[in-house]
């Protein structure tokens, strides 16, 4: 079977985002801030009614917990970086400026 909903919703997030970086420039400064206060308050709604809805909290509060403390302990936040700076200089492209928030901001989605 195919799983047509996260078929569905992987591309109209890719749709989303190519929309989003083709219209940056002709949405007015005014409004980018507040839509994105918006858009994050919408996130933290639909997160808060899927954790009502969720059935094992406890199992989901404790796989947060542990991968939060594992990730911690192993550094892992800075082995991503390292491994996808190294990547991109294998692969040869040229960065400017500041590497690590070009490596943050690329990497925003982790």
């Amino acid at each position: 079977m195919i799983p047509r909903g996260v078929i569905l919703d992987c591309c109209c997030v890719l749709m989303g985002a190519n929309a989003g970086t083709l219209l940056r420039n002709k949405i007015p400064a005014k409004f980018q801030e507040p839509l994105m206060v918006i858009f994050g308050m919408c996130a933290i709604a639909i997160g808060m009614v899927s954790v009502i809805k969720l059935e094992s909290l406890p199992a989901v509060l404790l796989a947060l917990i542990l991968g939060t403390i594992i990730g911690e302990l192993i550094d892992l936040d800075r082995r991503i970086k390292t491994g996808f700076l190294h990547g991109l200089h294998h692969l040869h492209f040229k960065i400017e400026g500041d590497k690590e928030f070009i490596c943050g901001f690329i990497w925003w989605w982790q």
